[in-house]
């Protein structure tokens, strides 16, 4: 199941005129027992997009950041053992 919303705002400013905000955010779910399977929001505000996310499988989670129109994600994966890409050493297995 995805779960959609969009925000759209006019925000003042008295110093150079009204900014816009938007906003989106999906949600995907398993139908069964509404596991999380992804998140990502989006934002644009004064011309800056930033967009975060999440994804899950079986047997870890990525997380990231991405600032910018092009510019490269930023982000970390994670087992479900314990085990990060950010541990040195980190060596288990997930098969």
């Amino acid at each position: 199941m995805l779960v959609y919303a969009q925000v759209f705002e006019t925000i003042p400013n008295v110093e150079s005129g009204p900014d816009t905000l938007e906003k989106e955010m999906q949600l995907m779910v398993t139908t069964a027992d509404y596991d999380l399977r992804s998140y990502q929001s989006t934002q644009r505000y004064k011309g800056q997009l930033l967009r975060r996310g999440l994804v899950f499988d079986d047997t870890l989670f990525t997380s990231y950041t991405q600032v910018g129109q092009q510019g490269p994600a930023t982000g970390w994966s994670a087992h479900r053992a314990g085990c990060s890409s950010r541990i040195p050493n980190c060596s288990r297995s997930t098969t």
